[in-house]
């Protein structure tokens, strides 16, 4: 009982955080407020939500299904959200193959680590609302940056 209410009490946390940095955003950020709560719905609700839905919840499940050694199902899903990361940029950039290969291959042990990171958040709290609190807030850091 006492690991979940330390659970809830972190979850909690996230969450007031990620709220936390909306305020921070608006009192810091030279952008315009609509703007900032834009990109702040954006990143927890379009990218986050949808990316640990896809690769930490479905992906999982379907391979764990097939029967599959537990490596595979921490490893897969992650080569294929390093796959999706290197493949999105190339279609704003265009595409070339040997352009793919390289920038596959420089991001695919990052990409792969931060999905064990994002899937062990998940499997130790049994929910997916960490990893996507987590991962939101990340994203949501680059308006700090510009």
């Amino acid at each position: 009982m006492k690991a979940e209410s330390v659970k809830k009490e972190i979850l909690s946390l996230l969450a007031g955080g990620y709220l936390g940095a909306l305020f921070l955003a608006l009192l810091t950020v030279k952008s315009e407020p609509l703007t900032i709560c834009y990109q702040w719905g954006y990143y927890l609700f379009l990218i986050a939500l949808w990316e640990e839905f896809i690769f930490r919840g479905l992906l999982p499940l379907l391979v764990e299904k097939g029967g599959v050694p537990t490596w595979v199902i921490w490893l897969l899903p992650g080569v294929l959200f390093a796959c999706m990361h290197t493949l999105m940029p190339m279609v704003k950039t265009g595409f070339a193959a040997e352009s793919f290969v390289f920038r596959l291959l420089s991001v695919l042990g990052g990409y792969t680590v931060g999905h064990c990171g994002f899937y062990a958040l998940r499997k130790w709290s049994g929910t997916l609302w960490l990893p996507v609190l987590v991962h939101g807030l990340l994203d949501f850091s680059s308006v700090f940056i510009t």
